[in-house]
C-alpha cells in the first residue's frame, strides 16, 4: 500500500462492498464501524436504498449511534448487524436490542435480523423474502 492509502485506512478505516444484481437487488457489506465516507455518500446519491445491509455493530455505548449513521445513509430493508460478538476480553455478545429499537423508531419498515450463531440465512433476491433457519 502506498502512503496515501495507508493514511486513508487509518483515518477512514473502512472497507465496503456494494453488490448490485441485474434484477435490481442491492446489498452492501461493511467490515468496520469507521466513519461514513465521501464515497459512500456519493454512492447513495445514485442509489435510493439498499435491500440488505450487513453493517458493523461494535463499540459498546457507541455501537448504536455509529451503526445508525449507516442505517440512515443506506436505508436498508433488511439489516444484518455484524461484529456484535464484541471483544473477547470485554463483551462476548453485545445486545442488539438497542439497535433494533432505534431502527424501529427511525425506519419502521426495516427488519433487523439477529440470527443465532451459524444460523443459515437465505434471501430471495427477486421476492426479497427472508428465511432464517
Amino acid at each position: 500500500l502506498d502512503a496515501d492509502t495507508r493514511q486513508r485506512l487509518v483515518t477512514e478505516g473502512t472497507i465496503r462492498y456494494f453488490i448490485s444484481l441485474d434484477n435490481g437487488f442491492r446489498l452492501i457489506y461493511g467490515d468496520s464501524a469507521g466513519p461514513v465516507t465521501d464515497a459512500e455518500r456519493e454512492l447513495m446519491e445514485t442509489v435510493p436504498a439498499m435491500d440488505v445491509a450487513l453493517i458493523p455493530y461494535y463499540g459498546l455505548e457507541m455501537a448504536t449511534p455509529l451503526t445508525m449513521n449507516f442505517v440512515r445513509l443506506f436505508k436498508p430493508s433488511v439489516i444484518l448487524p455484524t461484529h456484535f460478538d464484541g471483544h473477547r476480553a470485554r463483551t462476548l455478545d453485545m445486545p442488539v436490542a438497542p439497535l433494533a429499537l432505534e431502527v424501529r423508531e427511525e425506519l419502521p419498515a426495516a427488519t433487523v435480523l439477529t440470527p443465532l450463531l451459524r444460523a443459515p440465512i437465505c434471501i430471495d433476491t427477486v421476492t426479497k423474502e427472508v428465511f432464517v433457519g
